[in-house]
Formats: structure tokens, C-alpha cells, sequence
């Protein structure tokens, strides 16, 4: 990586093949009937994009963020909280210049329910809207981290004041990596993804858990559900890695 001329053009193709991913893995994963997913929603008067992905669950509504990013080592590991600070906020959080995460769902979610002049999305009856769920989701395992929702959610609520937007609620940001949806990709075609999280929210008030810690109280009790598709395209993956670098076995 230190040797490349171009990081930034790196970083960018990792960013759109990890989109790439999570719009097929949820594509995959949900019946288009208690989920229904609408990846790189558009807005109808601009046509610019709202948000990376959208999940519509009957009347609740689902805005998704994706990161690609892999966070620093000694961000994570270091020990320093100074320096996990700035990098939380120069990739998550962003600034009014540069929106990053929780900032691109804060505008996203303003601009569709003002009370003035609400921008309406391609393919959603806005009238339809009773609750909105804000996720982040994280390829970094950060993203799985005890405490991230909760230090997120302080900074979201820095610009985004919930009872404005009465009658309609929404719910705290929801922060989880890219590991906490596969693990749950696996039931979205029987349950609404949003069950899922108001079972973390309904838990954990402050969000101070994991979605992953949390993940088992919400399939507790209901029968096994392996995402399939995701582990057989996985293991076609592997073989063909084996393949190209020993030969056939």
C-alpha cells in the first residue's frame, strides 16, 4: 500500500467492490415482500443519490450507509483514544464540507421528510413513511465494536433534533459491520430486517452493545437460518483460489 503512486484511486475501487457486494449480498438475501430492497435510491426531481441503499419495510424505512474503509491498526489497537477519535470522525462522521456517514444520513433523512419542501424518492410513496431507521454499516469489524452506536448516536443527535419530524419517529443510528449482515442475511426472507434491529434497540435503550452480541436474543428460539447462497459462493471462491495457485488437486 505504502508503495502505490495512487492510493486514493485504491481506496475508491475497494469502496464501489464493497458496494458491489452488499448490494448482492442483501439482493440475494431478502423476498422483495417484508424487505424490500432499492440499492442507490434516487431522488426524483435532481436524480442525485440519497443514500446507498434503502430497505422498505412496510411502513418503517431503512436508510443505509456503506464503508468500505479499513481503518487504521493504530487506530484500533494503539491504545491512544486520541487518535480512534480522528479517525472515527474523519470517516464516519465527517464535517458539513465533506459528509461522511452518519452526516450523509442525517442530510438524506432531512431532505425527505421536510416539512417544506420533502424531496421525494424514485419508487416510495412518501406518505407511506411511519418510521425511519438510520444504519451504518462498516466493512471494518470496527463497525461490530461495543460502544460505536452509542458514541455515533452523540454525534448524530450534535445536528439532527428527532421531535421535529413528528409524527413520524425515528430511531437512533444503528451502527454494524459487514459480519453482523451476513450473520443475519440468512432470515430476511422470513422476517423484516427491522424487527431485527428494534430487538437490539428494544435490549440495549443506549445502544451501548454489538448488533453481533445482540443477534443471538433475536434468532433465539426461531430455527437455524444459513445464508446459502452467500456460503456456497464463498466456498466456489475458495476453490478457485486453490485452483489457480496449486493446480488442480
Amino acid at each position: 500500500h505504502d508503495s502505490l503512486s495512487n492510493k486514493d484511486l485504491l481506496h475508491q475501487l475497494w469502496g464501489q467492490a464493497f458496494e458491489k457486494y452488499v448490494n448482492w449480498l442483501i439482493d440475494e438475501a431478502v423476498d422483495d415482500k417484508l424487505n424490500k430492497f432499492i440499492p442507490s435510491p434516487r431522488f426524483k426531481k435532481t436524480g442525485d443519490q440519497v443514500s446507498d441503499g434503502i430497505i422498505i419495510c412496510g411502513h418503517r424505512i431503512i436508510f443505509l450507509e456503506y464503508k468500505g474503509r479499513t481503518f487504521r491498526a493504530d487506530a484500533k489497537y494503539s491504545g491512544d483514544p486520541e487518535i480512534l477519535r480522528k479517525e472515527i470522525h474523519t470517516h464516519l462522521v465527517g464535517t458539513d464540507e465533506k459528509p461522511k456517514g452518519i452526516s450523509q444520513l442525517s442530510n438524506a433523512i432531512k431532505k425527505v421528510l421536510d416539512h417544506k419542501s420533502p424531496m421525494e424518492i424514485e419508487g416510495i410513496d412518501p406518505s407511506s413513511i411511519r418510521k425511519v431507521f438510520p444504519v451504518l454499516l462498516t466493512r471494518d469489524d470496527l463497525g461490530g465494536s461495543f460502544g460505536l452506536s452509542h458514541y455515533l448516536n452523540r454525534e448524530f443527535e450534535r445536528s439532527f433534533y428527532r421531535r421535529h419530524y413528528r409524527p413520524i419517529i425515528i430511531t437512533p443510528v444503528f451502527v454494524l459491520s459487514i459480519e453482523g449482515l451476513e450473520l443475519l442475511s440468512g432470515y430476511l426472507k422470513e422476517t423484516a430486517f427491522t424487527e431485527a434491529l428494534e430487538c437490539w434497540y428494544g435490549r440495549d435503550k443506549k445502544l451501548y452493545s454489538s448488533f453481533s452480541a445482540q443477534l443471538n436474543f433475536f434468532t433465539k428460539g426461531r430455527a437455524d437460518r444459513r445464508n446459502l447462497t452467500l456460503a456456497s459462493t464463498f466456498k466456489m471462491i475458495m476453490e478457485d483460489a486453490l485452483h489457480t495457485l496449486f493446480g488442480p488437486r
